[in-house]
This record gives structure tokens, C-alpha cells and sequence, in this order.
């Protein structure tokens, strides 16, 4: 593994097993799991709170999120793992 100082690339610039940052927020960084000829996947935990609560508290909840960007998006490269 190389924690690499943040770097802006392209999608198709993107290796098996890259970690990103995918776009500006909490949660946002994915693990690159899948590259074909026309995406990328990325694979990205999250937590949702609801709009209500009650005498039990707010109820989180928390799931991963599967999807792709496509090879010409712009994403921060946070850390590269050398697959072999």
C-alpha cells in the first residue's frame, strides 16, 4: 500500500483495489472493486439518519452502496494498492 498525497485523476487513470475519494462530503471514499472497457465500480460504506425520532433515539441506518463512474470522471486518489 501507498498512502499518496490526495491527487486529482481520471477514472480510466484508476487500478483494482484504489481507494478514492469520489466526490466532496462525508462517506465519500470508495474502494475501486471492477474496471471495464466504459466504467468504473466502486464499492463505498454509508449511514442515513431518519427524520424522526423517538423515546427509543434516532435510528441509524448504515449499508454499503455499489456503483459506477464512468472513465472520464474526476476523482481523488487517496491511497494505491499494488495488486500482484
Amino acid at each position: 500500500m501507498r498512502l499518496l498525497p490526495p491527487k486529482k485523476i481520471k477514472g480510466i487513470e484508476l487500478q483494482l483495489r484504489d481507494v478514492v475519494q469520489a466526490f466532496e462530503g462525508p462517506f465519500s471514499t470508495a474502494v475501486v472493486t471492477k474496471i471495464d472497457e466504459h466504467s468504473v465500480y466502486l464499492f463505498r460504506p454509508y449511514v442515513q439518519t431518519s427524520d424522526y425520532s423517538g423515546t427509543w433515539g434516532v435510528t441509524p441506518l448504515i449499508g454499503i452502496e455499489t456503483y459506477s463512474i464512468g472513465k472520464t470522471t474526476e476523482v481523488t486518489l487517496l491511497e494505491r494498492h499494488e495488486v500482484k
